[in-house]
Parts: structure tokens; C-alpha cells; sequence
């Protein structure tokens, strides 16, 4: 009745080298958003606005084009980033036959995530919010750790159940937790002081940071020198040393790092039907809880741009104690990123399935997909926010980029009813020979458009306003709807696929209503794709133990073009045009696989 099994997983990451590639890079970066060169209070820059400054040599003014906040930038990497990091876990399980007809399958699994550790001067670093200083454990007399803990409660049940009512119907369900292993190397692994990446920004979204010129001068004001500015390097023999202003930052604060995880639920019912079908009808339901994400502390509120940094805190993990607010006296202006796990997801869904068992040489597999998925970002590595604003966070939340509502796949393998032992051609001699033992498959499949524009390989550019009338650090710009939306279909220059003139630039200054713009994020799905793939195959059987399969594969065999996303720039002449298509025309392969 009882099948049991138990064991342990430990893995060791070890992270030994990386590139610097925080900001602007290790060749640095000089942004032209257009900014300088527009009225301000007319028209929002535009890409004419953009060149016309990028002949002046006029760089880094602040937050234009989608929030951007490079300005003029470089990174240098001042300490081999490196990181060691443990991970345990533990499990035992229980298959157990209850009944003839009942099965259960029960399961637990304890994990444990350490704090991972440099290898190197210091153990972990991360930012004191009171003082803008950087601590450095085991420096300095700093304990190792820097008062960071990571929980030592990370259980996860699992409960499956499966009750065979009839010979022809099953009906399955399960609960399960799982927790998230992102290794904190990943966005933690070469922040200051290990890579020094530094950003210089205007004061507003209409002013540069400085001229470009090949003459060296003092900074602030006058041209930039040769080069970008170095912010570097610090003296780390205290354990504590002071964040430059223009020094880009992600850290966790003190206390407890939480971990997430995610809980997985289903419903299935299984039904046999003639004719050797199996239908398959279910709900599947996953939630993440304390999802790993940014928020940028060091965000602005509208029409302040640097001045207004940084905006007060009132985010949950904010009334911690120790705060981990930036104080406004510290006159930071690059990113500051807190890091921990705060938000949550969600994804429901419809699935239906049905395949035929290979039967009088054909099989067929069937799938449709009815689903929502929902997050604040779509990311858990590297993952910022949109709206970094205290009173508007509930903006971030919404359909995911991913989301993909419907899904509808049918394959299919097919013995060819010709050659020896079959229907046709069977009669012996070289037609026969040739004719023999050919089989095709395929997949066809027809799926939705995604609204994550410009976030992921569907191309575009995200639904985004200039940003300038805004002139907040750390927050983006949509759009204004004016209009109901209204789906065009169009294709090509001059053909957009959605009407842009239900859209329309935020023209009012930031300290205005609605100053974000009144399209939310993610609200519009980009075209869907229909595809077929296609195999030919023949396999030639020398002895019981050796043959030969010749195939001939088609990936995309209609050659259906599969367009990428709208440009969602509505500072753009192309704005709502789709002008590009996806990089998978159709092609074919050929090949041989030797089996003995």
C-alpha cells in the first residue's frame, strides 16, 4: 500500500567571474532623448528633437523617453564581483493505495537558502538606508552577515489525489508549494563597491547634463572632460564607505530576506470515450507569494525631477525598523534600488486536451489553453517597477507580459497506409520497396497576441509617452486614452494595427492630474500567430538491432509571417504601425539517425 522514498538536495552555486554590465556598461553610454531641444510645455520631444540634440552634444537629460535615467553613464568594475551560495533541501514521500480506487500522494520538503558570501575582502555587502554609506561584512569590525537573515521556515507540503469513479473516468486533483531557488548572486552579484556604475543627469527633462567637448573642464557645469566622470575608487579597509550621488546601488536592507514561493492547484476529470479517445478537462491555478523585485527608493514625484528625490516612503517594507528610506539631505540622483520579495502573481487557466492512441497507424493529441496570468512585473531576477511612486503601486499590477489568453495545438502521427503489409502498394517488387514504412507528423497551432510590448522576443516597443512633461526620476509615462480603442488589424507603413488616434500625449505638467497618463500597463494584446510544422520521416531496418531513419523536417511550412508588435512610441511617426515581422520563416532540414 505504502511506496515510500526520501533524500536531500544540496547544491553549491559559484559565481567567479562577471563583466560589468550594471547601467551604461564598461564603454559607457551618452542618452539624447530629445528632451533639451522641445518646449517645454509644446509638443513632446520626438526623434527629430532627439537628433537635433545629438548634434549639439547636448547628453543625459533626465527621465525622457519612457523613464529612461542613463543620462551619461559608465560602468567600471573596481572589485572581482564573486559569490558562494548554498542551497539544502530535504524530502520524503508517500505514495499510498488507499483503495482500489482512491490514491493518494503525499509529500514534504524542507529548504534552507544561507546567505550566500563573497569570496574575497569582505563577506556581503549591502547599502545602510540611514546613512548612504555601504557596510562591508567582516570589515571594519561589521559582522558578516550585516544583520541580513534569510528564514529558516521554508516548508512545502504536497498533496495529490487520484479516484478512479468508473473503467472510463478519473478524477485528479493536488496541491502543492514550491520554493522559488533564484540564487541571490543573480541580482546581487556586482553593485558598488565591486562595479562602480555611475550616471549623471540634467536637473530637469529639458535640461542636459552637460555639453560634450573635447576640451577638459571642471565639473559641475561646463563641458564634460575627456571621457565620462570616474566615480571610482573607495577605500574599503573600514568596512563602511560612503555611496557616491552618481553611483547606481541595488541592495537588500537589514532583517529578514524573504524567500518566495509559489502554490500550485488543480482540478482534472480524465474520460475514455470510443474509438480510443481520452478527453481530459481541468482547472490549473498557481499563485507566487513574496516574488523577488526592485523598488527604486530614490524615485521622484512628478514635476520634480532631481529635486524632488527622493519620494517619501510609505511602501509595507518601508515602516521597518531600521527604516530603509533614503534621507533627502544625501542628494542621491542615481538609482537606488531596494531589493526584496514583496510582490505576488497569479496565473488561472482552463486546460483542455484530448489524444487518440496510436490505433490503425494514426495518433492525434489535441490541447486548448484558456488562461489569465497576472503580476506586478515580469521578472524575479533583475525585475524593477514601472511606478516606483508610494501612492501609485497598484499600477504595476496587471496582465502579465506573457499573458497569453488562448492557446490551441493539435498533432498528429501517421503511418503512410502504402508499401508492405499495407492497404495500397502491397503487392511486392521496388514499388513496394520504396514505398514502405513512411510516417508524418505535425503540429499545428494557433495562439493569442501578448500584451507585454517591447519586453519580450514579440519586438515593438512598450505603450509608452515621452516622459518629459512628467520629469520624475524612476517612473514611467504612458499614453492618454482618448478615445475607445479600436483594433484596425493594419499591417505595414501607414496601416496601424491599432487606431492612434484614441491615443494622445500627456501634454500637462507633472504637477497635474493624471500626470502618469491614463493608459494602464499591459492593456493591449499584439497580433497571434498561426503555424504549422511538418515531418517526413522513413526509417530502414537492416537487422533486429541496426536501421536508419531519413527525415525531412519543416518548421513553418505555410511560410505564414508572424508579426511582431505594434511601436507603442506614440512620440513616433510609425506609432500603432507594425513595420517587422519575427525571425522564423520557414525552413527545412534534412537528416539521418543511425540506431543500433
Amino acid at each position: 500500500k505504502h511506496q515510500v522514498s526520501a533524500g536531500i538536495d544540496i547544491i553549491h552555486h559559484h559565481l567567479n567571474h562577471w563583466q560589468p554590465e550594471l547601467g551604461a556598461g564598461p564603454r559607457g553610454q551618452f542618452d539624447f532623448g530629445g528632451g533639451a531641444t522641445a518646449l517645454n510645455g509644446g509638443a513632446p520631444p520626438n526623434q527629430f528633437n532627439a537628433l537635433a540634440q545629438f548634434e549639439l552634444g547636448l547628453a543625459g537629460e533626465l527621465g525622457v523617453n519612457a523613464g529612461d535615467n542613463v543620462g551619461v553613464g559608465k560602468s567600471e568594475q573596481f572589485i572581482k564581483a564573486t559569490a558562494r551560495e548554498w542551497q539544502f533541501g530535504w524530502f520524503i514521500g508517500d505514495r499510498y493505495r488507499v483503495t482500489n480506487k482512491l490514491t493518494a500522494t503525499l509529500g514534504l520538503r524542507y529548504e534552507y537558502y544561507p546567505l550566500m558570501t563573497r569570496n574575497g575582502a569582505f563577506r556581503f555587502d549591502r547599502l545602510d538606508f540611514t546613512t548612504d554609506n555601504v557596510l562591508l561584512g567582516g570589515l571594519g569590525g561589521n559582522p558578516g552577515n550585516l544583520g541580513v537573515t534569510t528564514s529558516k521556515k521554508l516548508f512545502a507540503p504536497r498533496i495529490g489525489l487520484a479516484y478512479q469513479v468508473n473503467n472510463n473516468t478519473v478524477v485528479r486533483t493536488g496541491f502543492g508549494i514550491t520554493v522559488d531557488p533564484l540564487p541571490l548572486a543573480r541580482p546581487l552579484r556586482g553593485f558598488y563597491p565591486l562595479t562602480v556604475g555611475s550616471n549623471f543627469v540634467g536637473a530637469n527633462s529639458f535640461a542636459p547634463f552637460s555639453s560634450l567637448s573635447p576640451l577638459a573642464a571642471p565639473l559641475p557645469g561646463g563641458p564634460i572632460p575627456v571621457g565620462i566622470p570616474a566615480v571610482c575608487c573607495p577605500d574599503i579597509s573600514s568596512g563602511v564607505i560612503p555611496l557616491p550621488n552618481q553611483a547606481l546601488e541595488r541592495s537588500v536592507g537589514p532583517g529578514l530576506l524573504k524567500r518566495g514561493y509559489i502554490e500550485s492547484w488543480n482540478l482534472i476529470v480524465e474520460r475514455k470515450l470510443p474509438a480510443n479517445f481520452l478527453v481530459s478537462v481541468g482547472y490549473v491555478g498557481t499563485q507566487t507569494v513574496h516574488q523577488f523585485a526592485d523598488i527604486n527608493v530614490n524615485a521622484s514625484a512628478p514635476g520634480t525631477g532631481n529635486l524632488g528625490q527622493p519620494l517619501n516612503c510609505k511602501t509595507p517594507d518601508f515602516t521597518a525598523n531600521p527604516p530603509t528610506c533614503l534621507v533627502p539631505s544625501f542628494g542621491r540622483t542615481a538609482d537606488t534600488l531596494l531589493f526584496q520579495g514583496w510582490l505576488s502573481a497569479n496565473y488561472h487557466a482552463l486546460q483542455v486536451s484530448i489524444n487518440r492512441q496510436f490505433s490503425h497507424g494514426l495518433m492525434v493529441k489535441g490541447a486548448y489553453t484558456y488562461s489569465k496570468a497576472i503580476d506586478w512585473t515580469d521578472d524575479d531576477g533583475w525585475a524593477g517597477l514601472d511606478w516606483n511612486d508610494p501612492n501609485v503601486l497598484q499600477r504595476n499590477r496587471a496582465a502579465a507580459g506573457f499573458n497569453t489568453p488562448q492557446i490551441f495545438q493539435i498533432a498528429y502521427v501517421y503511418e503512410l497506409p502504402v508499401g508492405k503489409d499495407k492497404q495500397w502498394a502491397n503487392s511486392g517488387g521496388v514499388v513496394t520497396q520504396i514505398l514502405s514504412d513512411w510516417q508524418t507528423s505535425g503540429i499545428f497551432s494557433a495562439i493569442s497576441g501578448q500584451p507585454g510590448w517591447g519586453v519580450n522576443a514579440n519586438g515593438g516597443s512598450a505603450l509608452r509617452a515621452s516622459g518629459a512633461s512628467l520629469n520624475a526620476v524612476g517612473q514611467a509615462q504612458t499614453p492618454d486614452l482618448v478615445a475607445p480603442v479600436k483594433k484596425l488589424g493594419g499591417v505595414g507603413p501607414g496601416q496601424p494595427y491599432y487606431d492612434p488616434s484614441s491615443f494622445a500625449p500627456v501634454t500637462r505638467p507633472g504637477s497635474g492630474p493624471n500626470p502618469y497618463g491614463t493608459v494602464g500597463r499591459n492593456t493591449l494584446l499584439g497580433p497571434g500567430s498561426v503555424n504549422m510544422n511538418f515531418s517526413l520521416f522513413r526509417t530502414f531496418r537492416f537487422t533486429e538491432r541496426l536501421d536508419l531513419q531519413f527525415r525531412v523536417d519543416a518548421n513553418n511550412l505555410f511560410n505564414t509571417p508572424h508579426f511582431k508588435n505594434p511601436n507603442g512610441d506614440i512620440t513616433s511617426g510609425s506609432f500603432m504601425e507594425i513595420n517587422s515581422a519575427k525571425d522564423d520563416e520557414r525552413q527545412f532540414r534534412l537528416g539521418l539517425r543511425l540506431a543500433f
